[in-house]
């Protein structure tokens, strides 16, 4: 990703330490504070900006999933007409997997 040039190194160590474990530690000492009823968790900047960047790729990465969804369900699907495309990524991506599987 070309923007990933363009961020300071402790930024791109962030997302590194995010994308290889770290992620699970800040979702738990983070739900803990939750649980606790502490409003707040202090976090350096470059790891809150990591957290940022990613979820932006993510909800990027939903939206472009679900129009491929929808586009393919309407070339492949037509007549179901029941069909919602899911509302995770990972089930957009499942759906687009379904639709585009060799029938058995």
């Amino acid at each position: 990703m070309a923007e990933n040039e363009n961020l300071s190194a402790s930024v791109r160590d962030a997302r590194s330490y995010l994308s290889t474990g770290g992620l699970g530690e800040v979702i738990g000492f983070t739900s803990n504070a939750f649980h606790a009823g502490q409003p707040k968790v202090q976090s350096d900047t470059d790891m809150a900006l990591a957290l940022c960047l990613m979820a932006s790729d993510c909800l990027d990465a939903m939206q472009y999933a679900e129009r491929l969804a929808v586009a393919l369900h309407a070339r492949l699907f037509p007549e179901v007409t029941d069909w919602r495309p899911s509302g995770t990524l990972v089930g957009l991506l499942t759906q687009i997997d379904n639709m585009t599987a060799p029938a058995a």
